[in-house]
């Protein structure tokens, strides 16, 4: 079985041309930050996001540290924010304590930061909730949500704003009129952080209706603390000899007030960053994988590695491959080398454990049909089947239909491809590598088989006979005399495909010999020994000048090819009639 390969892979010209644009256009597109959006609303994928220590997707829910004593995690978003931008923040988090969870501990927080670590950053367990400590997120800007008192705080249920890992101390905090750490009820916290006057005013309730005015204010200029340069942000959160499990339901940034979670292409109607919606990731973009139609390139791809997702020339190499046209982005860093979806840059290639290039992580352990990594709760989570066990996509190795252990559990998308996704063939040579039914694409159906659809599919000497009676099939050009297969009727048209002479007799249904040119039905056909052919082309006329000044002869045929030949004769005339008089003029001039 055949996958699409991307049509410039094989043509190095192309590639050395191309390259240098294709590489100035990633590089724009993962540096800009004229907008990041992020809305984060559960779900079995986790795009866009780097889980660290304890941090998994917990069904539908982002969970940070479990009711276990002494855990540590962090997730943090990966493509960063800019440092003089506005920023505009609305989180749902949920922090449960059992009857043996020792009271709860010790707190979640949501981090912006510039750690030399990245998106990998964090910090110590315990009381310093995953982002202080000696391995503290430094520089940064924490709000945390506290669930036990230790040392520095006011209380063991408050809310804090903190710099560069310092746990110790707050330059604000609040205490809520509810407790944090009540078994299933969620709380809601919104951060609006305000560039021109380097405000930071954090909202919070136990119900989605934003306060009308901030619980806790502060000065700081993050473009300053930041040194102007793009800032990563997430959370981390801890528990010690006390615990309680920290999630979050619902992440929405933005640094923009007008930040649009879609669910749907008309949700995108107007937005800036594009109006295809990306119902994985609730953002609006230029394209997905399987959405190219807003990418004006010649062989476009997308990379679904930033906040938005962005057209590309398609994509030739994989992250830091070396490739000028690799994937730009190291949280989407698999390029498709081939199918339909070839030339796109998405976030996995293979489930946690596979030994893949780019598996996903522990904690978002399947490689799903979206091209992020996460879990699966059904097979149209994935390209081929779920595994119910281990929540995680499995890759096909047969075609619906087949008798493999694991073929494509449908037919609407029947096909097993080379890299284990099923989808419909979209064209011939999709079916000519690999177990299929046949060799040709059905392009309606998107099914193998052994049915052809045109005379190009069967080759020299062939043609695809669409009136066999056992199902389209090709069959080998007929010789004189030999009788049309099964129930085919003969017409000039079929004579043309199906006989050798290009000729049948309607009387019986068989190839015949021309004898003259009437014999051949097709018009522009002349019988050439007992075969119908192309008439050939009539000869061009022949012109020929010989010897110097107006010396010249022309042999002029019967035919005229072109407008060209006809002004090529009138020329010649023109030049015998000059020389006639001339000769006619010496001979007076003699005479006299």
């Amino acid at each position: 079985m055949s996958t699409r390969m991307h049509p410039l892979r094989n043509n190095k010209r192309w590639c050395a041309l191309l390259a240098p644009l294709v590489l100035a256009a990633s590089l724009f597109g993962s540096t800009a930050h004229a907008r990041t959006d992020v809305c984060y609303q559960g779900g079995v994928n986790l795009p866009n996001f780097k889980l660290n220590g304890t941090a998994k997707l917990n069904g539908t829910t982002l969970l940070v540290t479990p009711d276990l004593n002494n855990q540590l995690g962090s997730a943090m978003f990966t493509p960063t924010f800019a440092a003089n931008s506005d920023i505009h923040i609305q989180l749902q988090l949920q922090i449960t304590t059992s009857a043996g969870g020792g009271g709860g501990a010790d707190g979640m927080a949501f981090v912006m930061h510039r750690d030399p670590r990245g998106a990998a950053a964090l910090g110590d367990p315990g009381g310093a909730i995953g982002y202080g400590g000696g391995t503290k997120i430094t520089p940064s800007v924490a709000v945390e949500m506290d669930t036990f008192t230790n040392g520095g705080d006011p209380n063991a249920n408050h809310i804090g704003v903190t710099l560069d890992g310092d746990t110790m101390t707050h330059v604000a905090a609040y205490t809520p009129p509810f407790v944090m750490k009540t078994v299933g009820t969620p709380f809601y916290v919104w951060i609006d952080y305000t560039a021109a006057n380097t405000l930071l005013e954090v909202f919070v309730s136990q119900n989605a209706t934003k306060p009308a005015t901030a619980q806790l204010t502060t000065n700081i200029n993050i473009a300053q603390r930041f040194g102007n340069q793009p800032f990563y942000m997430g959370f981390t959160g801890s528990t010690g000899g006390a615990r309680s499990q920290h999630e979050i339901l619902n992440f929405i940034a933005s640094d923009t007030a007008a930040t649009v979670c879609c669910t749907q292409n008309s949700d995108c109607a107007g937005n800036p960053l594009g109006g295809i919606c990306d119902t994985v990731k609730h953002v609006c973009g230029q394209c997905t994988p399987t959405n190219l139609s807003a990418c004006t390139m010649a062989m476009p791809g997308c990379d679904i590695g930033g906040a938005s997702n962005v057209c590309i020339g398609g994509c030739m190499g994989n992250h830091m491959s070396g490739n000028a046209a690799a994937c730009q982005n190291a949280s989407a860093p698999f390029c498709i080398p081939s199918g339909p979806t070839a030339g796109s840059c998405v976030g996995c290639n293979g489930n946690n454990g596979s030994g893949a290039l780019f598996e996903c992580p522990a904690g978002a352990p399947s490689c799903n049909a979206s091209g992020f990594c996460g879990l699966c709760n059904s097979n149209a989570d994935c390209t081929a089947t779920c595994d119910m066990t281990s929540k995680t996509c499995q890759p096909c190795n047969g075609d619906n239909g087949s008798a493999a252990s694991n073929a494509c559990p449908n037919s609407a998308s029947p096909l097993c491809d080379a890299l284990g996704n099923c989808r419909k063939c979209t064209r011939d040579t999709d079916c000519t590598t690999g177990t299929h039914a046949g060799p040709f694409c059905n392009t309606t159906s998107g099914i193998c088989s052994t049915s052809c659809s045109n005379d190009a599919q069967c080759g020299a000497g062939m043609w695809c006979n669409t009136n066999s009676g056992d199902g389209t099939k090709c069959e080998n050009v007929l010789t004189n005399g030999q009788p049309l297969p099964g129930t085919t009727v003969c017409t000039p048209e079929l004579a043309l495909r199906a006989c050798e002479s290009q000729a049948c007799n309607p009387s019986n249904n068989q190839c015949v010999e021309c004898a003259v040119d009437s014999d051949c039905d097709t018009a522009g056909q002349v019988c050439s020994n007992f075969v119908c052919k192309a008439a050939p082309m009539p000869p061009a006329d022949v012109f020929s000048f010989a010897g110097g000044g107006f010396g010249c002869s022309c042999n002029v045929g019967s035919h005229t090819s072109s407008s060209a030949s006809t002004l090529a004769v009138a020329a010649c005339l023109a030049l015998l009639a000059a020389r006639t008089w001339r000769r006619r003029r010496q001979d007076r001039v003699s005479a006299n």
